[in-house]
């Protein structure tokens, strides 16, 4: 009825190949704690303990309150939310399909209450209503007085289901009262989970993320950046073929300038900031450019994308499209933080060889990778889908406006 010295998986306090005595202080705690199916069989051993014994006992500061609930309840200090953490980490019921590493946590605090004199743990039962736990550190200590078998017959279970909330009767009054622990998901301000979810949210989203919650109808200032608490839209400043800084200017490497020059619609990281100062960067503006075409793909391959609705989202992402594209076909000689390496500022981003005036770029070339390329993380293959089906399907949209047919109308684009 004991476990078997120096062989052992770990448990809640002990490690692998180091056994302790897991008891409980009742028959049915004990029965409860392994769980049964029904008819399994169990067997259940009374035990005597040795000596007096020194516990540290957790259970006292049990509490069915998250420790979320201490916030603002003055009845409670630090260290009480702290012994309740504790006994809830070592009371949270497991299973044989846990990692071995999800012990570690309550290990540690075990080795040192053990190093501390004590000769054990006693925690709560979160199986048994009125059940506690003991773990003795020493197998010693207590001996088996008699044993019996017994036979699952039945299993009751309480269930609190989740998505309908728990219970914040005895919560503190800053989470709230009554069933509500699930609560709509919102994101930038829409709701998108829940009886009141935006009918039209996931298009407003995507709007959101790719050209801001209030897009500027003129060219914004480009030394005005959004605050570091704004999301960043992907397609947001006039196009600028070059962004001086105080060592140097980001700029196209053949000297050329964008074909979309002064429109509305560059991406946000060709004129941005990090910890380095000025940030105006290719590699960064297509990492977010590809996320972002993937996603409007897929919104189109899905038959949601309304190329009605997203009139203004599709004009400024074509703005934003061209002139990346046009910037890796040309070359950017951009700036960020450790852009080539640490303690560096500018690098040559292109997906084609370019030799320009002062800078030269290889797309293949190994000192160039410290991040990854443009090929390397896809251009290719995005390149495609841009050609395919974003620019094709804006181009198939806006002849259809031009052609008359009904719903299409609205700004026309005529680039």
């Amino acid at each position: 009825m004991k476990p078997v010295s120096n062989w052992q998986n770990e448990g809640r306090a002990n490690p692998r190949g180091i056994p302790y005595l897991y008891l409980a202080n009742t028959r049915d705690t004990a029965l409860a704690e392994v769980r049964p199916w029904i008819g399994s069989k169990i067997s259940v051993a009374q035990f005597e303990i040795h000596r007096d014994l020194s516990v540290i006992d957790c259970s006292k500061h049990h509490s069915k309150q998250n420790t979320l609930a201490l916030i603002g309840d003055k009845t409670r200090t630090r260290e009480d939310g702290i012994w309740m953490a504790i006994d809830q980490a070592f009371a949270t019921p497991v299973s044989s399909d846990d990692n071995g590493g999800d012990y570690i946590p309550t290990q540690i605090i075990a080795e040192m209450f053990k190093r501390e004199g004590f000769a054990g743990i006693v925690y709560k039962s979160l199986l048994f209503e009125d059940g506690f736990n003991i773990a003795l550190f020493n197998l010693d200590d207590a001996s088996v007085v008699n044993c019996a078998l017994y036979k699952a017959a039945s299993i009751s279970f309480d269930l609190d289901l989740m998505e309908n909330g728990g219970d914040l009767t005895h919560a503190s009054s800053n989470l709230g009262h009554g069933a509500g622990v699930k609560l709509p998901f919102k994101y930038l301000g829409i709701e998108l989970t829940g009886d009141n979810a935006a009918p039209n949210a996931v298009m407003t989203l995507f709007t959101y993320e790719s050209i801001g919650q209030d897009p500027p109808t003129e060219p914004p200032d480009p030394d005005n950046l959004l605050s570091s608490s704004q999301p960043k839209p992907m397609y947001y400043w006039a196009v600028a073929s070059r962004k001086a800084a105080p060592d140097g200017v980001a700029q196209i490497i053949d000297a050329t300038q964008s074909p979309v020059e002064g429109e509305l619609g560059m991406g946000y990281e060709f004129n941005s900031d990090d910890s380095a100062g000025t940030r105006s960067d290719a590699l960064y503006t297509f990492e977010g450019w590809l996320n972002n075409v993937i996603t409007r793909t897929t919104l189109q391959a899905l038959g949601v994308w309304d190329h009605r609705q997203m009139h203004l989202v599709d004009l400024r992402m074509m703005v934003g499209g061209r002139d990346l594209l046009y910037k890796l076909e040309h070359g950017y000689h951009g700036r960020a933080l450790n852009a080539n390496g640490p303690n560096t500022h500018y690098r040559d981003i292109c997906v084609v060889d370019v030799v320009g005036p002062d800078f030269a770029c290889d797309p293949t070339d190994p000192e160039r990778k410290i991040e990854g390329t443009p090929l390397e993380k896809g251009f290719v293959y995005d390149r495609e889908i841009w050609d395919k089906l974003v620019q094709g399907s804006r181009q198939k949209a806006q002849g259809h406006r031009e052609s008359g047919v009904p719903g299409f109308d609205g700004e026309r684009d005529h680039r």
